[in-house]
């Protein structure tokens, strides 16, 4: 059984100091070691995976996807919480317009009515 050892909180400083022993002492390119990953993770909460992958050295982009696969970060998706809003329909009973309205030439004209449409008439004529 393959249980995982709990990585020390690590600074980003120190990490970046192992990943260079490790670059620095490697015979072949290849992989990071999982266990230099494994630090790298455990920064996650403390420093932007941006500021990590480019102190680090390695593509943001798949650690990122690295990332969200363990659910360390979530997705703009994830993030965004929508939440439906059921209005009932207005219906306006004895629903009145005041309207009051004053011309160029001094005449003003105030009506209150419940038929908008005799509201439209009346103001059409008395600013025509």
């Amino acid at each position: 059984m393959n249980v995982a050892k709990p990585t020390p909180t690590l600074s980003l400083e120190q990490v970046s100091n192992n990943f260079s022993h490790w670059r620095a002492t490697r015979t072949k390119r290849g992989k990071i070691p999982a266990e230099l990953m494994a630090q790298a993770f455990a920064l996650i909460g403390q420093y932007k995976p941006t500021k990590i992958s480019s102190t680090l050295g390695f593509c943001y982009s798949n650690f990122r996807k690295q990332c969200i696969a363990k659910g360390l970060i979530k997705t703009k998706n994830e993030l965004a919480t929508f939440v439906e809003v059921k209005a009932n329909p207005i219906v306006l009973i004895n629903s009145t317009i005041n309207l009051s309205v004053s011309r160029a030439d001094g005449m003003t004209m105030q009506i209150s009515v419940s038929d908008s449409s005799i509201a439209g008439a009346l103001l059409n004529q008395f600013l025509s």
